[in-house]
C-alpha cells in the first residue's frame, strides 16, 4: 500500500509503448516501408537456420508465393502496430484495443519467423487482465489530457529514461547461414543443430558468424541488412549471377583471425566435454525458459556417438520470389575434436 498503482500503471504502459514506437521510428529512419515488399526474405532467412525445418524446399517455395499479395498489408499492419503505439494514452479503448494487438503481432512474428517473444506477450497478457479486474480500465484517471501529453513525452523520450532495443532492419532476400556438420568416429556426418550448442542456442541460431569467412560477403546476418544501398541491390536482383556481382561490388572481407581461432577452441572444449557425457540431460534441464528464437533442425544426430571432427559450412542462399536458390556452399574450417 505504500505505493501508487496509479503511477505505477501509467509508467508500465509507458515503458511497453516506447519499445514498440522506437522500433517502428527505427523502420521509418531506414525506409523500410519505401523498400518494397520484403517480409518473404526474412521467412526464407529462418528458413535456412532451422524454422519450419520439417517442410521440404518445394513446401516452403508454396508458402512463400502464397504470402505474395499479403507483403504489403502486413507492412503496413506492423507499422501501424509499432508506431500507433503513441497514442496508448490517447482513449482507453486505444489502449485496451493495442495491448491486443501487440499481443497478436508476436504470434504473426512468430509464425513467420520462429522469434517468440514471449516475455513480452505474458506481460501484456497480464497487464490486460489487471487492467479488467473490476473494470480498472474504466476508473484509472490516466486518459485526461495532462496524462495524455505527458504519456506521449513520454513514450517518444524511451531511448533516453528506458533504453529500449531498436528492433529496425530491412530484409533481405539473400542470406548467409552457417552448418556444424559433425563427422564421428565411425565416419558417419550430421549436422549438428543449435540446441546442441545449448546454453549458446540463441547464438547458434542467430548466427552471426561473419569473421569466419575469408571471403568478400554482404553486411546481411540472418536475412537482415542495416545497409539501404545493398538492400536496394539485392531487391533487384533476378538471378544468382546478379547476386554474386553484387556481393563482389559492394561486400568486404569480415575474416578476424583471432575470433576464428576462439571458435575453433570452443569447438573443442565444447564438443569434447560433450563426447565424454554424451548428453546435455541434467536436473537443470528438466525446467527452462521457452526459447526466443525456434527451430526444427535434426537432421539425424546421434547422441550415442563420439564425434571425432566438425565442419564449418558457410551456405549462400537467394529467394527471388518465385524460387529458392542455394547460391554457394564453401567449407571455412575443419575442427579436429581431441579425443
Amino acid at each position: 500500500r505504500r505505493w501508487y498503482v496509479v503511477e505505477f500503471v501509467f509508467l508500465a504502459i509507458a515503458l511497453v509503448a516506447s519499445a514498440y514506437w522506437l522500433s517502428g521510428l527505427g523502420k521509418v529512419r531506414l525506409g523500410w516501408l519505401t523498400a518494397g515488399p520484403h517480409l518473404d526474405g526474412l521467412l526464407f532467412a529462418t528458413y535456412g537456420n532451422g524454422w519450419l525445418g520439417f517442410l521440404s524446399v518445394d513446401s516452403i517455395t508454396d508458402l512463400g508465393q502464397a504470402m505474395g499479395p499479403f507483403l504489403w498489408p502486413m507492412l503496413i499492419a506492423a507499422a501501424i502496430v509499432e508506431l500507433g503505439a503513441i497514442a496508448v494514452f490517447w482513449h482507453r479503448r486505444l489502449l485496451f484495443g493495442w495491448l491486443v494487438l501487440f499481443i497478436l503481432f508476436h504470434f504473426g512474428v512468430f509464425a513467420l519467423t520462429g522469434i517468440w517473444f514471449w516475455k513480452w506477450v505474458v506481460f501484456e497478457a497480464v497487464l490486460i487482465a489487471f487492467l479488467l479486474r473490476d473494470r480498472l480500465i474504466d476508473v484509472l484517471p490516466i486518459f485526461t489530457v495532462p496524462h495524455a501529453v505527458l504519456g506521449t513525452v513520454l513514450i517518444v523520450l524511451g531511448p533516453v529514461w528506458s533504453r529500449p532495443v531498436d528492433l529496425s532492419w530491412l530484409d533481405s532476400p539473400v542470406s548467409y547461414f552457417y552448418e556444424f556438420e559433425a563427422t564421428d568416429v565411425d565416419g558417419e556426418t550430421s549436422l549438428l543443430p543449435p540446441w546442441f550448442f545449448r546454453p549458446y542456442d540463441h547464438q547458434f541460431t542467430l548466427q552471426n558468424f561473419a569473421y569466419l569467412s575469408n571471403d568478400e560477403q554482404l553486411p546481411i546476418v540472418w536475412g537482415a541488412t542495416h545497409d539501404r544501398t545493398v538492400a536496394d541491390a539485392v531487391y533487384e536482383a533476378d538471378t544468382v549471377d546478379d547476386v554474386l556481382r553484387i556481393e563482389a561490388e559492394l561486400g568486404t572481407n569480415r575474416f578476424e583471425p583471432t575470433q576464428t581461432e576462439a571458435m575453433e577452441f570452443f569447438l573443442q572444449q565444447f564438443v569434447g566435454h560433450w563426447n565424454e557425457r554424451r548428453s546435455h540431460s541434467s536436473g537443470f534441464s528438466i525446467v527452462h525458459a521457452p526459447p526466443d528464437l525456434w527451430t526444427f533442425s535434426d537432421d539425424g544426430f546421434d547422441e550415442q556417438t563420439a564425434i571425432a571432427s566438425v565442419t564449418i559450412w558457410q551456405v549462400m542462399t537467394f529467394w527471388d520470389g518465385d524460387e529458392f536458390f542455394e547460391v554457394r556452399r564453401n567449407m571455412l574450417h575443419e575442427v579436429d575434436i581431441p579425443a
